[in-house]
């Protein structure tokens, strides 16, 4: 599937305005398209040209009925106009605008389905002199006038729709040290002071994820967007977002880069490997978490390593006796996001520290290579991170993942 939007951000009275031509394959026959679209106020839509209505409901997003039912395998094109005034996830300025996470509420797509991946074309018409950063590379730059521009940014992969996000703005950039073979950048608000410090050790980073992984970073470039006066912690398809409070602490202990070193570590594990759905999300959180313990351990130490798992297992302990113990897939509800995260981020990744121990250092390493390996550009199952870990090592590591991941049927049914 295909999606080329062409978004206005700075619009009106603090609107963003869009169009977007969704080109999409049927796979199940059907009248109906329905898309995730928090607050989109659909102005026209077209199917191959021809008008169809859009029937909004607030709880399941924005339906288009067809005139006529689809046939799987056929290929169409779904073009619409929309407006949004108040998306989530969308922040901005009189000079300024980012976001993260939720791409649905600036674009029509399915934010829930993790495995519904498509390549993109983004065109930000921004004021002159303004910097952009889109989804893969910038293609384009043209002028639309004496004070306006348009910036085509373009994916050669497909990516889910969680991980689109943009940013545009008076902006400065700081290329960053070290002999890397990827581009990288540091963008901040002008005013800004130089943020060296905070970022000056992504070039380590990348060398070591890049081993681990297996696998080259998947990018020419990588940038990450500064927002000093934010607490933001997000990755996108090719660059971050990093907000004061997630990062500015290593000014004062170098060891707390998990920030930096976690949304980059999603450039592999997230946004390239993706969770097929939320009950395998610890395959994207839990994942990078370790990674970020097991970077510390590269950098500073096993002592850091050590602490970090520890702070996992802490965190996950104490909602385990609040609340109750899960395995890994749980299909909640959760009470909350932070007990959500508690076990999907922590105890995954104590999960992980349990399971290098159980294999041994070069099995554990060598069967994290061909998962990464084996499912780059996939959304996956613990089932395919099982198989890619059992296949490294003689050991039955079955009885590991029936515990922590999979659980008994009763571990699923809350606590009185």
């Amino acid at each position: 599937m295909h999606q080329s939007v062409e978004l206005d951000p700075f619009g009106a009275d603090g609107t963003l305005t869009g169009l977007q031509t969704l080109t999409f394959v049927v796979t199940g026959a059907g009248d109906r398209l329905q898309f995730d679209t928090g607050a989109l106020e659909v102005a026209s839509a077209e199917l191959d040209g021809q008008p169809v209505p859009a029937l909004h409901t607030d709880d399941a997003g924005t339906g288009f009925q067809l005139p006529n039912a689809l046939q799987v395998g056929t290929e169409h094109a779904l073009t619409v106009a929309y407006s949004v005034d108040q998306p989530r996830g969308v922040q901005r300025s009189a000079d300024r605008v980012y976001t993260g996470y939720f791409a649905c509420d600036w674009m029509v797509c399915r934010q829930s389905d993790f495995a519904d991946r498509f390549t993109m074309d983004l065109a930000l018409v921004v004021p002159s002199g303004m910097t952009t950063l889109g989804p893969g590379s910038q293609v384009d730059r043209t002028s639309q006038g004496p004070d306006r521009e348009r910036h085509l940014w373009r994916t050669a992969e497909p990516f889910p729709a969680y991980v689109h996000a943009f940013a545009a703005g008076r902006l400065h950039g700081m290329p960053l040290p070290g002999d890397c073979p990827v581009k990288l950048d540091v963008w901040a608000p002008e005013g800004v002071a130089t943020t060296e410090p905070v970022f000056a050790e992504t070039c380590d980073m990348l060398r070591f994820f890049e081993g681990r992984a297996g696998v080259a970073f998947p990018a020419p470039h990588y940038a990450q967007l500064f927002i000093p006066d934010r607490n933001e912690a997000q990755e996108a398809v090719s660059h971050s977002i990093l907000g004061g409070s997630s990062v500015l602490a290593v000014r004062e202990d170098p060891t707390e880069d998990w920030a930096v070193a976690h949304e980059l570590a999603h450039q592999w594990w997230g946004n390239r490997i993706t969770a097929r759905d939320l009950t395998q999300f610890w395959l994207n959180e839990g994942v990078v978490t370790f990674m970020v313990a097991a970077w510390k351990e590269h950098r500073w130490g096993r002592d850091a390593y050590d602490r970090e798992i520890g702070l996992a297992r802490t965190r996950w302990e104490g909602c385990r006796e609040r609340w109750q113990d899960v395995p890994l897939t749980f299909a909640g509800p959760w009470p909350s996001l932070g007990v959500r995260r508690c076990f999907q981020y922590s105890k995954a990744s104590v999960f992980l520290d349990v399971l290098r121990q159980t294999m041994g250092e070069d099995a554990f390493w060598l069967g994290i290579r061909t998962y990464t390996r084996d499912n780059l550009g996939r959304s996956v199952t613990s089932e395919d991170f099982e198989r890619a870990m059992q296949a490294r090592t003689p050991t039955d590591l079955s009885p590991l993942f029936d515990s922590w991941v999979y659980g008994s049927a009763e571990a699923l049914v809350p606590s009185a």
